[in-house]
């Protein structure tokens, strides 16, 4: 009977020791840009992240620093096209290039 409860403890043991792994595996790329349709601002957001700022606009990133140059590139400073950011979330996150 000891026997069959530690088979048991183990197995379970390593199905978590699996699934926390995988989970950390699929949290690498994580980041992405999300943008209001509204009013084409754009924000850099964990995967999941609630409250969700937009829609998903650019990534998935593997960093959060690639999510924000990325973003950064895609500024239109004009504010004509509607298919780039026109603003960031925060203000000054494009500032730091």
């Amino acid at each position: 009977m000891k026997t069959k409860n530690t088979f048991f403890l183990i197995i379970a043991g390593l199905i978590l020791l699996i699934s926390c792994n995988q989970q950390s595996n699929n949290n690498r790329a994580s980041y992405v840009v999300n943008k209001t349709t509204t009013s084409c601002m754009c924000r850099v957001q964990l995967v999941g992240e609630v409250p969700k700022y937009g829609e998903k606009h650019l990534g998935p990133f593997n960093t959060k620093e690639e999510a924000r140059r990325a973003m950064c590139k895609d500024i239109d400073p004009t504010m004509t096209d509607q298919k780039k950011c026109w603003e960031t979330v925060p203000e000054d996150a494009c500032n730091t290039q």
